[in-house]
């Protein structure tokens, strides 16, 4: 595997971990829930473009063989 393919592979795991991260949180951290209604509308909106960006890089990942 060549040297920039391993590097999305990387971006894609850390993306990912950080997706989970931000999922728990929204879902289960009452610290959301205290948060004014436009910070936790930003913060879901933040999930859905990280979201976008892994289904992205999957697609790449999938175009390698």
């Amino acid at each position: 595997m060549d040297e920039h393919q391993l590097r999305v592979l990387a971006e894609k795991e850390e993306l990912d971990e950080r997706i989970n991260s931000l999922s728990d949180f929204i879902d289960n951290n009452h610290i959301f829930k205290m948060l004014d209604s436009d910070e936790q509308l930003r913060l879901i909106d933040q999930l859905r473009v990280m979201l976008e960006l892994t289904e992205i890089l999957g697609e790449r990942i999938d175009a390698f063989s």
